[in-house]
């Protein structure tokens, strides 16, 4: 019998719908023993999904700001290599949800 973990289970991108909106950007930083450092480790990059509903996304890219939007514009955007990943948020009033977590390699104004 096979078990589906969170290292094998990831979202068919596709899923996801066509466009991708770049709403916003900023650092995501370096955790040592569950406190956050200084050190940025890369940058998030939150967009939403039109043909989600407008869902929100954040997703991960290490290493230096590839690309920037203006507070209140947006851009579509494809991504280099990304993956969507669920896990369930626990949290103290019981209230537990289906979240995701995503990581690409590079993002690109989609033209």
């Amino acid at each position: 019998m096979n078990t589906l973990s969170k290292e094998n289970l990831w979202i068919d991108n596709s899923c996801l719908g066509k466009e991708m909106l770049l709403i916003e950007t900023g650092p995501y930083f370096e955790y040592v023993n569950k406190v956050r450092t200084d050190n940025i480790l890369g940058y998030k990059y939150t967009v939403v999904l039109p043909q989600r509903g407008f869902e929100k996304l954040d997703v991960k890219i290490p290493g230096n700001k590839l690309l920037e939007v203006q507070a209140g514009q947006s851009i579509p955007v494809s991504f280099t290599a990304l993956q969507v990943r669920p896990y369930i948020s626990y949290n103290k009033a019981g209230r537990d949800s289906l979240q995701f977590t995503a990581s690409a390699e590079g993002i690109a104004p989609k033209r």
